[in-house]
């Protein structure tokens, strides 16, 4: 199931905001002593099935829709509905990835028994073929509990952790002084009780399968709450760019680190059936520029790019086709960026392609 959460022409935007962000790396050179190692992530969803690839369909029909043609998203895919285990869809997604600059994914695991599971290991075979790694972002399975995350993370790396595409990184942090190269992994709400939580962080931190662990939030009082090596932010409705500066700064202080997101946008209007007041307009792509924008202001380490392709919620920047006779009518990415066409499709690609240039080369 999907999780809730929560003007003018832009032809000529990028040159003004390309010397805005060059103003300010001049501004981070001088104030900053030490380069750091910047990569870019983008979340990835594995979990669509049609019934050329799967027993039914997945993902595509929920709340009542009717695929190929009526599916539960506010925009069409390029690719239409596909199966997240057709091995040309995957090769396609990271071409395109691998195009946008993007060296690393986000892959949404919802458990040994999910069908998540087998997808990923398709992912990681096909992240290879373009250079690109793959992290883990553990999400809220039935029945999860730290335990049995504690026991997700041995499994995932005794799984997955051979395959060349498998994310580590080599990151020494206030609660794992570990120089090697360790995992990455990523968990989504983390609604457990800071003792639990800290137990899970030195049960990791103290094992055979140390892994730089990071909880979903924005309060980075965290970090030392749970002695968690740091936090994301997963969030594409509310404003929450704006305080990212101040969440680097006070996580780096603690010794930890922070993955701010930036995102297109956000619509879950089709997928419902009526209009939802969350709701975040794209603005003709001038609210994804706002996104990176205040990112990039905010010096971080790393960025994610929510998302490549989680349509239900209208956040993804996978190529979509404009469909105007199936009613209600999809959203398409017509005239962002002051493209149209098939230029409009791949809008958000080479938009993205431009701003992780521009994230990479800073100090």
């Amino acid at each position: 199931m999907a999780r809730w959460k929560r003007k003018a022409q832009t032809a000529n935007i990028f040159p003004m905001l390309k010397k805005n962000v060059l103003l300010l790396a001049a501004f981070l050179f001088a104030s900053t002593l030490f380069a750091k190692d910047r990569m870019t992530f983008i979340y990835y969803y594995g979990w669509y099935g049609n019934p050329g690839y799967n027993t039914d369909w997945s993902h595509w029909q929920e709340n009542g829709h009717q695929p190929p043609q009526d599916l539960a998203s506010s925009f069409y895919p390029k690719l239409g509905a596909y199966s997240s285990s057709d091995p040309g869809v995957l090769d396609q997604h990271m071409r395109w990835i691998a195009g946008a600059n993007i060296q690393a994914l986000i892959f949404s695991w919802w458990g040994k028994k999910d069908p998540t599971h087998e997808v990923g290991r398709l992912v990681l075979d096909a992240a290879a073929h373009y250079n690109l790694k793959v992290a883990f972002l553990i999400e809220p399975y039935e029945g999860r509990t730290t335990k049995s995350i504690c026991d997700d993370i041995e499994f995932l790396i005794a799984e997955f952790g051979q395959y060349p595409a498998f994310l580590r990184i080599s990151h020494p942090t206030q609660y794992s002084q570990n120089e090697e190269s360790r995992p990455f992994f990523f968990i989504y709400d983390p609604a457990y009780r800071d003792e639990d939580l800290q137990w899970l962080s030195d049960t990791v931190h103290q094992s055979a399968y140390d892994s730089i662990l990071l909880l979903q939030s924005t309060d980075a009082s965290l970090i030392e709450r749970a002695h968690v090596d740091g936090i994301f932010a997963y969030e594409a409705v509310l404003n929450i760019m704006h305080f990212y500066k101040g969440i680097e700064k006070t996580a780096e202080s603690m010794g930890g680190l922070f993955v701010p997101c930036v995102a297109p946008g956000f619509n879950i209007n089709r997928l419902k059936g009526e209009t939802s007041p969350l709701q975040r307009k794209r603005k003709k792509g001038s609210n994804y520029d706002q996104w990176w924008q205040n990112a990039i202001a905010a010096d971080p380490e790393f960025v994610a790019v929510l998302s490549f392709n989680e349509w239900h919620e209208g956040t993804q920047i996978e190529p979509a086709i404009p469909i105007q006779k199936i009613r209600p009518r999809y959203l398409s990415y017509e005239n962002t960026y002051a493209k149209t066409g098939i230029a409009a499709q791949f809008s958000y690609l080479r938009r993205t392609a431009r701003w992780v240039r521009l994230f990479l080369e800073l100090p």
